[in-house]
């Protein structure tokens, strides 16, 4: 039996719990201890059906002792959470629904969160700490760098190629062979059709960079 605690008791550390719940229900073999927040407010309560048990540092002496799921959604601050996690010795848990498709050769890397409904074709590369809501379709061939966050619904051609960090809003769509440079956003319904450089802002349809 797997003891996993959830890294952040926000909205999102409340979907992961029902995900986590929803997998033990069905005979997955977890326990969810409980929330991981530095919030004071929140110490000691209990939020949804479980228990907020302490700050991050609460497990710096509990190395081997639990898996953790990273529950934020800012790319940076997830890689930031991530190091301390790896520096506590608290190895990092993989949430994946029960209903995604998953092709031959597709791959997921540890410590990422897939809602339900997604599919990932043949091929595909999800980095570290990926966050994947519900309904993405990820075509033949994409890769998507370590601690990007993809909002439900976004649509990406085969062969796209994704950096880290970055942040591809609800419903947007990238047609085949597209990169997108490392910590860029883009933005609710956008429509990528050109390149986009690391490290920018692009929205509309077609998408255009908005800022640096």
């Amino acid at each position: 039996m797997k003891k996993v605690v959830i890294i952040g008791a926000g909205c999102l550390g409340r979907e992961i719990l029902w995900l986590l719940e929803d997998s033990a229900a069905r005979g997955a073999k977890i326990k969810v201890a409980g929330f991981i927040d530095d919030s004071a407010a929140k110490q000691g309560k209990t939020i949804s059906s479980a228990k907020v048990l302490g700050p991050l540092s609460w497990l710096k002496s509990k190395r081997g002792q639990y898996q953790a799921v990273i529950a934020v959604g800012s790319p940076a601050q997830k890689r930031q959470i991530a190091q301390k996690l790896k520096s506590f010795g608290v190895k990092l848990f993989t949430v994946v629904h029960q209903s995604c498709v998953t092709g031959k050769g597709s791959s997921i890397g540890e410590g990422s969160v897939i809602f339900p409904q997604v599919v990932l074709s043949v091929n595909v590369k999800i980095g570290r700490c990926v966050l994947l809501n519900p309904g993405i379709t990820l075509s033949h061939d994409v890769e998507i760098g370590e601690f990007s966050l993809l909002g439900s619904g976004a649509h990406l051609a085969g062969q796209v190629k994704v950096g880290a960090e970055c942040e591809i809003g609800t419903g947007a769509s990238i047609r085949p062979e597209i990169r997108i440079g490392a910590r860029s956003i883009v933005g609710v319904g956008a429509a990528v059709v050109k390149d986009l450089p690391a490290g920018i802002v692009a929205v509309g349809v077609p998408a255009r960079p908005l800022k640096k």
